[in-house]
């Protein structure tokens, strides 16, 4: 507000002496050009020293000072490895192994499926040799190897005896679910009765496992000296194996097991009808197993019909151990 004042002031000055110049008095004083311009030099100068701000004066006052500050400490949560009890749930390390069994948790379990050949109480020949076969299925956890066997375990009566192969090896690995027949060998004994010999199968340590209540096995037979096969000639079992093709075809194989040197003469037959287009006629050399032609049979009607492989030749005396099955026409 000064310096207006100040500036005001002095332009009125410098009007009232410009002016004065120009005023007509009885003696006027002449003044020079020089003058007036040293007289506005002088007030400019006046002028501009009015205007011209205070000079700062120098403070002592301190700079404000920041504040010390402590580094951030950057918190990591810790992680917790123990492990957390829950309930229903295992542990997330823990691998559960997926069950293979089929029919039992045990590794070792074995289930009787079928006698296929010589049934319970087939009368036999004194010292008749003859064939035995069983089909067993795996029934545990565990693959049955080439190191497993099926083995004599008993015999009742002990002495006399039946005889013969006291070991079956396995040929081929049996998968838990599978099936294995198991086929020896045996005589019965010269002395006339009935004898009994159980089967189990051992593992690879040697171990014997399955009982007569849990997929034992075992054979059993009446010696006569009037009947069953004689100790030089016959046929010993047959096995017969029906394949449903579906819209009542059946595909039917089979085996014939014989002891000796003769003539045989075989037939297919369900529900007593000869359904074989040809006989099966075959000259024996020694004792074996045979494969019977197989035959393709067509369901005249639905119904259950029993399938088996009759053997006319030799006579019905020197042949034990027919196998026969049925099938159920849709």
């Amino acid at each position: 507000m000064k310096k207006t004042i100040f500036a005001s002031t002095a332009l009125v000055m410098l009007a009232i002496v410009l002016t004065a110049c120009n005023l007509q008095g009885a003696n006027p004083t002449q003044i020079s050009p020089d003058q007036i311009n040293t007289i506005a030099a002088q007030t400019v100068e006046a002028l501009t020293t009015q205007m011209a701000p205070p000079p700062a004066t120098a403070t002592n006052t301190p700079e404000p000072t920041i504040a010390a500050t402590q580094t951030p400490t950057l918190l990591i949560p810790t992680l917790n490895l123990s492990p957390v009890a829950t309930l229903g749930l295992l542990p997330t390390n823990t691998l559960v192994g997926i069950p293979t069994s089929v029919g039992s948790s045990t590794c070792n379990a074995v289930y009787f499926v079928s006698d296929d050949t010589i049934p319970d109480n087939t009368v036999i020949a004194p010292g008749a040799e003859f064939v035995k076969k069983w089909t067993v299925k795996n029934n545990g956890s565990c693959t049955w190897t080439t190191l497993y066997t099926g083995s004599m375990f008993d015999n009742a009566p002990g002495d006399p005896a039946i005889t013969g192969d006291g070991t079956y090896v396995l040929k081929n690995n049996v998968p838990p679910g599978g099936l294995l027949q198991i086929v020896v060998n045996l005589k019965a004994p010269k002395e006339e009765g009935t004898y009994v010999q159980t089967w189990k199968l051992q593992n690879a340590e040697g171990e014997f496992f399955g009982d007569l209540s849990n997929g034992g096995f075992y054979v059993k037979i009446k010696v006569d000296k009037g009947g069953g096969t004689g100790s030089t000639e016959g046929v010993t079992g047959t096995t017969v194996i029906p394949s449903d093709n579906g819209d009542g075809t059946f595909d039917l194989s089979g085996t014939i097991d014989v002891k000796g040197s003769f003539r045989l003469v075989a037939y297919w037959k369900v529900d007593g009808e000869n359904v074989s287009s040809s006989n099966f006629v075959k000259d024996p050399t020694r004792t074996g197993t045979y494969t019977m032609p197989a035959v393709t049979y067509n369901c005249p009607n639905s119904g259950n019909k029993d399938v088996m492989i009759y053997i006319s030749n030799p006579g019905t005396k020197n042949v034990t151990g027919l196998d026969s099955t049925t099938i159920a026409c849709p």
